[in-house]
């Protein structure tokens, strides 16, 4: 009954969206599920994210050019959806978070310290690759929204 109900759910979410491009339609998806996202139990969950992700691998294998526009809708879409799960994930997993919280410090020191030692190779490898400004503006906000959760860092 559930795959039944999962793929009726899944035509209805194609058949409303078929006038949209898919960037359009992550865009739409995402709009839905952070209005339904504090309503929605595990089946839900489950089924919301088969859904996206059909919508994701439907959008990576198109052979459809997309502008850069409707590339940053749907690289906007993605990461709006994981911080979505990622505020499901830290609702529902409050203990384990905790324990996490606990050696969160030694984590982040021995990232930094394996990162450090190749810290220069690691830099030109990805300047070689990306927009590391845009990159780093990012990373900014990102620091930004986790100080917001997390309050400031201290030295």
């Amino acid at each position: 009954m559930k795959k039944i109900l999962s793929a009726i759910i899944t035509i209805g979410l194609l058949a409303s969206c078929a006038s949209m491009n898919l960037p359009e339609q992550l865009d739409s998806f995402v709009d839905k599920a952070e209005i339904n996202s504090e309503k929605q139990d595990d089946y839900n969950w489950e089924q919301s994210i088969e859904d996206f992700q059909a919508l994701v691998d439907a959008y990576n294998t198109s052979d459809k050019k997309y502008t850069e526009e409707e590339k940053q809708i749907a690289a906007r879409a993605i990461g709006r959806y994981h911080a979505l799960l990622i505020k499901e994930g830290i609702g529902k997993s409050t203990d384990l978070i905790k324990n996490i919280g606990k050696i969160i410090p030694e984590y982040i020191d021995g990232l930094a310290t394996e990162l450090g030692k190749g810290a220069e190779s690691i830099k030109q490898t990805f300047e070689s690759m990306i927009d590391t400004s845009a990159i780093e503006s990012s990373i900014e906000k990102l620091g930004s929204a986790l100080e917001s959760i997390f309050g400031p860092l201290e030295d």
